[in-house]
């Protein structure tokens, strides 16, 4: 599998802060200058990108990224994380927290407190992003177990065992940007909103989050394996054009039984016809009591 543009790991993350910073917040976010990040800039242009400054719309400031082109890549954000309390360390010093108020914030992100778990709740805007979606997932999985950790340290909890499954995942956004299916659906100027059948639940959208077109599993309990089953897919498809899509498979498996009914139909048939030629070129045998001759006893007047 192969990207349109190859970008380095600093070009993609300086191209993804682009779509909501400024020259001067991707500059502080990264610890470089603003001179550093402009030509990184000047590189992106020169791979096809299209990068304006921020402007102000309305008294706001819009994006500073119009993305026309680029390569794809893999986007996890939002989520809640409900962690179970294994172990109070020193059990007065949580209660006394939980008096003094059952919500604190740990790196921006709202923690609420409960006397058997914590409930992490992701800040606004926060994401995690890698070329490969596996990545991405084990990226977004280590961020939020150092915030774990510092919770730990913080509430004098313990909160993480190895053999123990305390922690859940919910709400996490899984989406592919600028994957072939978004592209299509955004340059004819529609958007995509998929539903489960039998929960009626949001599934799956297309729409433009981080500035490009994107794929995003929303489902509150599926979003993960959802993406990963279209992820394996997509890649067949990339890997192997003759692919047929899924809509494409079920017309040649309603095909192929057509013609399989009539091939049968066709040989039965024939061979109900073999049948009678048999039959007909059967030798016919004599009835050997017509060709018997008579053997009659002499009569008794005979000497």
């Amino acid at each position: 599998m192969t990207t349109n543009i190859s970008l380095t790991t600093e070009q993609e993350e300086i191209l993804h802060l682009l779509s909501t910073m400024s020259v001067q917040e991707v500059a502080n976010r990264r610890g470089t200058s603003r001179q550093a990040v402009y030509k990184i800039m000047r590189k992106l242009k020169a791979k096809g990108y299209k990068i304006g400054g921020l402007q102000k719309r309305g008294g706001t400031r819009g994006r500073g990224v119009v993305r026309t082109g680029g390569a794809r890549y893999w986007r996890i954000h939002g989520g809640i994380m409900r962690v179970s309390v294994l172990f109070h360390d020193k059990a007065r010093f949580y209660r006394k927290s939980l008096k003094l108020g059952n919500v604190t914030f740990v790196k921006g992100h709202k923690v609420h407190l409960y006397p058997d778990c914590l409930v992490i709740d992701a800040k606004r805007g926060f994401d995690v992003t890698a070329r490969d979606r596996e990545k991405a997932m084990r990226l977004y999985a280590d961020y939020w177990m150092g915030l774990v950790r510092v919770l730990e340290n913080r509430m004098r909890l313990t909160l993480i065992k190895e053999e123990k499954q305390n922690i859940v995942f919910k709400n996490i956004h899984v989406a592919e940007v600028n994957n072939e299916i978004a592209k299509d659906y955004v340059l004819d100027k529609k958007f995509l909103h998929v539903y489960g059948s039998k929960d009626g639940v949001l599934w799956s959208l297309v729409d433009l989050s981080p500035g490009m077109p994107e794929t995003e599993f929303v489902h509150p309990e599926r979003a993960d394996p959802d993406s990963e089953r279209l992820n394996d897919w997509l890649n067949d498809v990339r890997d192997f054009p003759s692919t047929p899509l899924p809509s494409e498979m079920s017309k040649y498996a309603l095909l192929s039984q057509q013609q399989l009914l009539s091939t049968t139909t066709a040989l039965n048939a024939i061979a109900k016809s073999l049948s009678l030629i048999a039959k007909y070129n059967e030798p016919v045998v004599p009835d050997s009591g017509l060709n018997r001759v008579s053997k009659r006893s002499k009569p008794e007047y005979v000497g």
